[in-house]
């Protein structure tokens, strides 16, 4: 073999080494139990015209989020993220509105997460855009007037951040993001705002390809060796 021909060889070996690593998984994430700042959503009536508040109270979410990521499994970067299922549940609330002599309640609040459009970018710090991602209502429903909540939609706001940090043989993947959406409700705006936190873990390994590509380079240098004796 010609020496150019072995260089070229070796080349594109050592080219297909430094490709990205980077792999699209998918992962489950766990949301954290609730406290004032995590995962309790406060909830704000206000009268449209004028502005004024009705009242206020608060329901504590818990469940999962399913959340497609592509991540490099060796530094453990993550470029982007897709939020596309899970179950998310709702506490029962209940709002004393004095101005509508009433008491309003919300029962059997659940969704899903979700991202459109499908996929949104992440910085080398781990920040993303929230507003493509939410919470789709599945089911819910508020009395007095049985209004039905499923097909709401409670949007994410402001920068997201999603982080990983090695843990033995996985990444520990952690997913924020602030919520601040409104809904009318009652005839009035229902303000919703909280932070929404989650977490879950990617399996650390190389990808085939590249073990493939290293192999093969191992290889070449052997047989290499052995034409020369």
């Amino acid at each position: 073999m010609r020496k150019s021909a072995v260089f070229a060889s070796i080349a594109l070996m050592l080219a297909s080494c430094t490709v990205s690593k980077a792999a699209l998984v998918t992962t489950v994430l766990t949301l954290d139990a609730a406290s004032p700042s995590v995962n309790t959503l406060d909830l704000t009536l206000f009268n449209i015209n004028p502005v004024v508040q009705l009242g206020t109270t608060q329901t504590v979410l818990s469940g999962s989020i399913i959340a497609e990521i592509e991540i490099n499994r060796d530094s453990g970067e993550i470029t982007s993220v897709n939020l596309n299922g899970g179950t998310i549940l709702g506490s029962t609330w209940s709002m004393l509105v004095p101005a509508l002599g009433t008491t309003l309640t919300g029962t059997g609040t659940a969704g899903t997460a979700d991202t459109d459009p499908d996929t949104t970018s992440v910085d080398i710090n781990g920040n993303f855009n929230a507003a493509p991602h939410r919470i789709t209502l599945t089911g819910g429903e508020v009395n007095p007037g049985g209004t039905q909540l499923a097909g709401t939609d409670i949007d994410g706001s402001g920068l997201g951040l999603i982080t990983s940090t090695l843990n033995g043989d996985q990444w520990d993947i952690a997913f924020q993001m602030a919520i601040d959406d409104s809904e009318l409700l009652a005839g009035s705006n229902l303000v919703i705002q909280g932070n929404l936190v989650a977490r879950g873990s990617v399996t650390a390994i190389p990808e085939p390809t590249s073990t493939l590509a290293l192999t093969t380079f191992a290889g070449c240098l052997v047989f290499r060796r052995r034409r020369r004796k």
